[in-house]
C-alpha cells in the first residue's frame, strides 16, 4: 500500500516514501519478490524520469471506473512521477473511503476489502455513488521453473446509475516476468447486450536491468498496445505505440521519449510519430520541502500548458497549486490526521483567462468546484 514497504513474490510494485537530500519523494520499483542490483535500481529511476503527463499511472480506485487498468511496462508505471504527482488533477470531487484491516487466512494468502462513496459529475449534475473493491493474494509455485510466484486477484463493482464490474488478474510468473488480464462489464443493460458491455485485455510484461518491454491486447478488438524502455548514463529513451490489426494501414500510433534526469531536476521531450505534436516536460527541486513542475504541449488542439508548485509544509500536511492554459486555476491541501486518518481538500475556479472562455457567449465560466476526501485506513 502507499507509505509502506511491500515485500514478497506477488507484488508487483514495492513503494517507498520518505524524505530525501532533493526533497519528499515517492519511489516505485518493479520488484516481483527478488532483490534489485543497483544497475537495475538506476535503469527504474530512469524510466521514472521520462515524461508524459498522459501517461501516468492511475490511482488504484479510479474515479472513471470500478478498477484502473493494470499498468503494463515500466514505461507506463514510473513515466514522469515526479511531475504527474504536482499536475494531478485537483480532489474537488468529495469522496470518503475506509480501507479494512487485511485478513490472512490459514495457507498464508491474505484478503483485503475496500468501500468508498464519492462524487461524480459538478454541481446540478453530481451524483454520489458506491464502490466495493476486495483484493485476494497469495504466493505459489511455478510449475515451469518451479519457483515462487505471485498471484493477486481484484474484483470491484459501482452502483449507482451507471452500475459496472472488473476483475483484474495479475500472475508474476518469474521475477522479470507478469502476466496481466483484465475484465470490464458496464451498464446494467439487457442479457441480449451482454457481450456487447464486456470489455478487456490480457498483457505480458518483461523487464531486465537494462531494458523493459511489454504488449498487450485486446479481448474485444484488434488493439495492441506495446511499450520499450532503455536507460544508462543518466539518458532514457523509450516509446509507447498502439497498433490496430484490422486497420494496420491507418491505425499504427507511435510516441518516442528522450529525457534527463539527475537529483534534482528532470526534463524532456515526447513526439508523436508524425513530429506534428510534442509535449515536454519538467520538474526541479527548490528545495528539501518545495517542487515545482511544468508542463508545455502543442496537440490538434492547440497549445496546452500547465504549471504547478507543491510545498511539504511539515511531515504531515503538504500544499499544492497549478495553472492551467485553459485558465482553470487549482489548490489542494492534504493532511495527515493520526496514523488512520487522511484527509484531502481541493478547489477550482475558473479564471476566464483563456482563449477558450473569450469565445464563449458572455464570457461564461465554469462553476466553482470544491470537495473533501477522506480516507479511513488500518
Amino acid at each position: 500500500e502507499p507509505g509502506k514497504s511491500v515485500t514478497g513474490s506477488w507484488s508487483n510494485t514495492a513503494v517507498t516514501q520518505g524524505r530525501s537530500s532533493a526533497g519528499r519523494c515517492t519511489m516505485v520499483a518493479a520488484t516481483g519478490g527478488a532483490a534489485m542490483s543497483r544497475r537495475g535500481m538506476i535503469v527504474l529511476l530512469l524510466g521514472a524520469a521520462l515524461c508524459g503527463t498522459s501517461w501516468a499511472a492511475p490511482c488504484a480506485i479510479s474515479p472513471h471506473g470500478p478498477l484502473a487498468p493494470a499498468e503494463i511496462g515500466l514505461m507506463n508505471k514510473l513515466i514522469a512521477r515526479r511531475s504527474a504527482d504536482v499536475l494531478k488533477e485537483m480532489p474537488v470531487q468529495s469522496r470518503f473511503e475506509s480501507e479494512l484491516p487485511a485478513l490472512t487466512l490459514r495457507d498464508g494468502s491474505e484478503v483485503k476489502v475496500w468501500t468508498s462513496f464519492f462524487q461524480k459529475g459538478v454541481g446540478r449534475k453530481s451524483a454520489v455513488e458506491g464502490r466495493v473493491r476486495a483484493r485476494y493474494r497469495n504466493t505459489v509455485t511455478n510449475p515451469f521453473f518451479n519457483t515462487p510466484a505471485g498471484l493477486e486477484v481484484t474484483g470491484a463493482c459501482d452502483t449507482g446509475h451507471n452500475p459496472a464490474a472488473a476483475v483484474q488478474v495479475n500472475y508474476r510468473v518469474h521475477p522479470t516476468t507478469r502476466l496481466v488480464m483484465d475484465v470490464t462489464k458496464k451498464g446494467g443493460e439487457s442479457i441480449g447486450n451482454f457481450l456487447n458491455t464486456l470489455g478487456g485485455r490480457a498483457a505480458v510484461e518483461v523487464n531486465s536491468e537494462l531494458v523493459s518491454g511489454s504488449a498487450s491486447k485486446s479481448l474485444t478488438s484488434g488493439r495492441i498496445d506495446y511499450t520499450a524502455l532503455l536507460g544508462g548514463g543518466g539518458w532514457a529513451g523509450g516509446l509507447k505505440g498502439t497498433i490496430d490489426t484490422n486497420k494496420l494501414e491507418k491505425n499504427v500510433d507511435t510516441n518516442l521519449a528522450l529525457q534527463y534526469t539527475d537529483d534534482t531536476i528532470q526534463i524532456g521531450v515526447v513526439f508523436s510519430n508524425d513530429l506534428d505534436e510534442y509535449a515536454a516536460q519538467f520538474s526541479t527541486t527548490l528545495d528539501a520541502d518545495t517542487q515545482v513542475a511544468g508542463r508545455f504541449g502543442q496537440g490538434k488542439r492547440g497549445i496546452d500548458a500547465e504549471v504547478g508548485v507543491q510545498r511539504e509544509i511539515d511531515d504531515y500536511t503538504s500544499a499544492r497549486a497549478v495553472i492551467r492554459s485553459n485558465g482553470m486555476v487549482g489548490a489542494s491541501f492534504e493532511r495527515l490526521l493520526g496514523r488512520n486518518i487522511d484527509l484531502k481538500l481541493g478547489v477550482e475556479v475558473d479564471s476566464g483567462l483563456s482563449n477558450e472562455a473569450m469565445l464563449r457567449r458572455n464570457f461564461r465560466r465554469a462553476p466553482l468546484a470544491a470537495g473533501m476526501q477522506m480516507r479511513l485506513h488500518f
